[in-house]
């Protein structure tokens, strides 16, 4: 199914939070799928998980650290000298100062491929006119959806990268040249039965993260390709 849905889109700043981060908030580059898929399925109200393939694309004009209040909790009692507040049970409560690392004035292009025809209906309409303000990252990260499309892909055996990129490390491994990136375990889903029972366990994907400029060439047509806008881009849904 070559059939797909594009959305350009646009944030001043956000957090795309770095799981492993800690002591500082880091941020990728770009948004993980998880988050994307996270985003589309809050949009329409989804309440159970509805497959699809993401592509994402975009970039970023600087990186800034920001401060935040955070509140610790450390599970131990209250004691006056020690803790700025207690709960109500008692359990005494730190405040501090914590730092987040921000993408400024985020252009990111997404492609969206459904499984069932009756979501994809719903999903374009839902982007086209959501109920909600939609957010990417946290909560406060508010998305603005400049546009969105239906989009046919068309194959290639060449790929040229208009925008920084997350490329599947299959099909990286099927180029002549493997080129320089950033390797990363990406969470895409989880089992949402398993999930309520307290046991979240996230179907990851190996991708490499590869600037913009970087061309790929393959012997055969794997590739796709969106020439639907102003720049003809490539497209790596997982």
């Amino acid at each position: 199914m070559n059939k797909v849905i594009r959305i350009d889109c646009f944030q001043s700043s956000a957090n795309y939070r770095i799981p492993a981060a800690i002591e500082i908030q880091e941020s990728y580059v770009l948004p993980p799928y998880s988050t994307v898929i996270g985003m589309i399925h809050n949009v329409c109200g989804f309440d159970t998980y509805h497959p699809m393939n993401i592509s994402i694309q975009g970039s970023s004009y600087s990186k800034i650290i920001d401060m935040y209040t955070r509140y610790i909790f450390g599970g131990i009692k209250y004691e006056a000298g020690r803790h700025n507040y207690k709960n109500d049970d008692g359990i005494g409560i730190i405040r501090g100062l914590g730092y987040t690392e921000l993408m400024i004035e985020n252009n990111l292009v997404i492609h969206i491929q459904v499984e069932d025809d009756k979501d994809y209906d719903f999903i374009l309409n839902c982007l086209k006119k959501p109920k909600i303000y939609p957010s990417l990252g946290r909560y406060e990260d508010l998305l603005r959806i400049d546009k969105v499309s239906e989009i046919e892909l068309q194959s290639s055996n060449e790929s040229h990268m208009k925008y920084d990129m997350y490329v599947p490390m299959e099909a990286i491994k099927k180029c002549e040249d493997v080129p320089l990136g950033t390797v990363y375990n990406l969470c895409k889903n989880y089992d949402v039965e398993k999930a309520k029972k307290g046991f979240r366990r996230w179907n990851k994907v190996e991708v490499k993260l590869l600037s913009e400029n970087v061309s790929l060439y393959c012997d055969d047509d794997i590739f796709f390709i969106d020439n639907s806008g102003e720049k003809e881009v490539p497209v790596f849904l997982v």
